[in-house]
Formats: structure tokens, C-alpha cells, sequence
């Protein structure tokens, strides 16, 4: 038996005594669930009980981001061990009603209710009066509570009674996450209707930004950023989620990208422009041009028409450096494979492979020179093709 498993009391306290322990833990979460065989699972489950209860109690900051994302892994492989096909088409095609009850919670603002209520009185709130504050049906609002207290952000503490947790406090109104799923919320109609376009479109890939999806569901020939400017609420959200996603301190780019070294500058010369919204490329020949999730938003043909703006911009000697999604060749993720649709849907954008980076910029006049890991994102650093 693995050297990790604990043999009584005393060494089991030690075992979730500390980060390393906690982590030692974890490397026994995830060698027992890829085992193979049911029997050996079924033989473990004790130990798997105890050791996922110390990781659950202690939180996920407690882990290393690689082991947090390892006990995810492994628990989504055993998973998909274990369900059957019936139920793991069933838990696929159920995910629109579990993301359109999270929009219909957060537009009615139930987590900010809930979390206002028990800020005054200290007690959960009883669906009568969430129903009354939000103006939802009595009837109605405990269809949309299940959905909340299965996905743990709510927790019905009593009958007809619910508290909002953690998780959900993160969904408040002002809260980036609560932004996210307004923003969220408007890919809706597009990938609901998505199969009827592209079935009218001959399964092509969307190549126009003003022609996609989006403009499809909503009967419009204006890009997904333009529609947004006459939305304010829709577009406050939007800002909201995507400052969110910003990247966090441990991860920025520059911490990575040796920049003492390649953007040092003399005279009154810029040593880097931030094309924020595509308008950077007004500033000429600075040392380095940063782009930070833009060109995913765009298909190949405005995608080059950007970077073409861009390269007027520059000088010889100056760096590109585009801060995105880099997709593996093989085997992306789950998450990664949502992204991408979500980038069709809004704006038929799409992520790419550094296949797929490699002939966008060769197509717009540059070559990748590196490509350096910054946390889930890469910086790709390209300069001008002379040759």
C-alpha cells in the first residue's frame, strides 16, 4: 500500500496538519481515483473519504494550483469512470438548465437579497419573503433554489429556508463573478440557436465578425461590440467579468518575460504601448506592442486587419507580444474547448493552437520568436518578418 496512507489517529492529525501534508494527501486523492478497477476504489473508500474531507475542509488555497487542478482532473476522470452513457448524455445535455437558472437567479438578484437579509437579521431567508422582495411566484422560486443548493451556492438550512454561501456571495451584483453571468447570460440565444446556423450555413466555419452566430440570433449585422455600446447594463456587466479574469499577481506577464533585456529604450522613445481595444496602434515606434485577449475576439480576416495597423505602427526593431490562450496541438481541455465556442458564439472569434498563431502573424508579416508560459495564458513574442 502507498507510503501516504495513515494508520491511526495520531498520524492522521499530522497528515492534515499543514500545506505539505495537505499536499501529500492530495498526491493519495489522486493515486486512488485513477485506480483501476472498482473493487480496488470500493476496497479504498474510507481512506478516499477521509483524505478528500481534509482537502474539502481546508479550501482550495490551501493547495498548489497544480495540485489543486490535479485532484479536479482526477475526480472528472472517475467520473467518467463511473457514470454510465445514459447519465453522462443526460448531464451533457442538462447543462443549459442549470446555466439559465443561475441567469434567472442572478437577474431576479436573489443572492444579493439573501445575502442583505441574513447581513440584518442573522437568519437565512425564508422563501416567502425572497419572494416577495424579488417579486418572483412563490411557486416558481423553489425551482430555481434547487438548482442553486445542488451547484453550493445556496443551502437550504430548513424547510422553505435558505442562506446564501461563499460561493455564492461571489455571484453579488457588484461582484466580478456576478458580471460574468450577466455577461455569461448573453451567449444564450446565440448557442441556442446555433445548430439552425450553421445547418443554414452548410457547417462552414464563421469567418465574417458581423455575420456569426450572434448576429444570426439576434437578426443584426452589427459585431457583438457594437450591439454592446447601446446596452449599458450588458456592457457594464461585460467590463465588470472581464477585469475579473484578469490574471493575478502571481501570474502577469512581465514577471515571466525578461524585460529589462528586450525593451530597454533610450531618448524620448516609448518602451511599450498596451493596444487596449485595438487603439495602441496609433503610437509609433515604440520598442514592444502589448495585446491582451484581443485577437481571440476576431476570425482570421479582422484578426489580420489588426495586426496589419499594428505593424504600420512599428519600427525594425520592435516586439509584438500577444498575451493569449495558447490550445496544445492534442488533447485540450475541457475548458479550453469551451472557450473557443464561446468566442464563436460571441463574435466568431476563436482560440488557437500555435499552429494556428504561427500562420496568423506569418500571414500579417511576423515571426514568433518565443513563446513564454504566463499561468493559463502564453506571451508570444513575435517581431517583424524581414526576410
Amino acid at each position: 500500500m502507498a507510503s501516504f496512507l495513515v494508520v491511526n489517529r495520531e498520524e492522521e492529525e499530522q497528515c492534515y496538519g499543514g500545506t505539505a501534508a495537505l499536499e501529500q494527501a492530495t498526491d493519495g486523492i489522486c493515486e486512488l481515483l485513477s485506480a483501476v478497477g472498482l473493487h480496488s476504489f470500493t476496497a479504498r473508500r474510507r481512506l478516499i473519504s477521509r483524505q478528500i474531507s481534509a482537502s474539502v475542509a481546508a479550501g482550495p488555497k490551501a493547495l498548489s494550483e497544480a495540485k489543486r487542478k490535479e485532484v479536479i482532473e482526477a475526480a472528472c476522470q472517475l467520473q467518467e469512470a463511473m457514470e454510465t452513457a445514459e447519465e453522462k448524455v443526460f448531464r451533457i445535455m442538462s447543462m443549459p438548465n442549470d446555466a439559465t437558472a443561475l441567469v434567472i437567479a442572478a437577474d431576479m438578484n436573489l443572492f444579493d437579497i439573501a445575502a442583505g437579509h441574513i447581513g440584518s437579521t442573522g437568519e437565512a431567508i425564508a422563501v416567502s419573503d425572497l419572494a416577495a422582495m424579488s417579486g418572483a411566484d412563490i411557486h416558481f422560486l423553489p425551482r430555481i433554489l434547487r438548482f442553486l443548493a445542488g451547484h453550493g451556492l445556496m443551502i437550504e438550512v430548513a424547510e422553505d429556508r435558505y442562506q446564501v454561501t461563499d460561493a455564492g456571495r461571489l455571484l453579488l451584483n457588484d461582484q466580478p463573478l456576478g458580471g460574468m453571468v450577466l455577461a455569461m447570460s448573453m451567449s444564450l440565444l446565440p448557442l441556442g440557436n446555433m445548430l439552425q446556423y450553421f445547418r443554414r450555413h452548410g457547417f462552414q466555419n464563421p469567418s465574417e465578425s458581423e455575420r456569426g452566430p450572434w448576429q444570426y440570433a439576434h437578426g443584426s449585422d452589427r459585431s457583438f461590440f457594437r450591439w454592446l455600446e447601446g446596452k449599458p447594463k450588458e456592457k457594464k456587466a461585460f467590463h465588470l467579468a472581464m477585469a475579473g479574469l484578469r490574471p493575478n499577481a502571481a501570474c502577469q506577464w512581465f514577471e515571466h518575460f525578461r524585460v529589462r533585456e528586450k525593451l530597454l529604450v533610450s531618448g524620448s522613445r516609448m518602451s511599450l504601448v498596451d493596444v487596449g481595444g485595438g487603439m495602441g496602434h496609433d503610437a509609433k515606434r515604440a520598442k514592444a506592442y502589448y495585446m491582451r485577449m484581443i485577437l481571440h475576439d476576431w476570425p482570421e480576416k479582422q484578426a489580420q486587419c489588426i495586426l496589419a495597423k499594428v505593424r504600420q505602427a512599428m519600427s525594425e526593431d520592435s516586439l509584438l507580444l500577444i498575451n493569449e490562450i495558447v490550445l496544445p496541438e492534442k488533447g485540450i481541455s475541457l475548458y479550453e474547448a469551451r472557450m473557443d465556442f464561446l468566442m464563436m458564439a460571441f463574435c466568431a472569434g476563436m482560440e488557437r493552437t500555435e499552429r494556428q498563431w504561427t500562420e496568423l502573424l506569418r500571414g500579417a508579416g511576423f515571426v514568433i520568436r518565443s513563446i513564454w508560459t504566463c499561468g493559463a495564458t502564453r506571451l508570444i513574442e513575435a517581431a517583424l518578418d524581414t526576410v
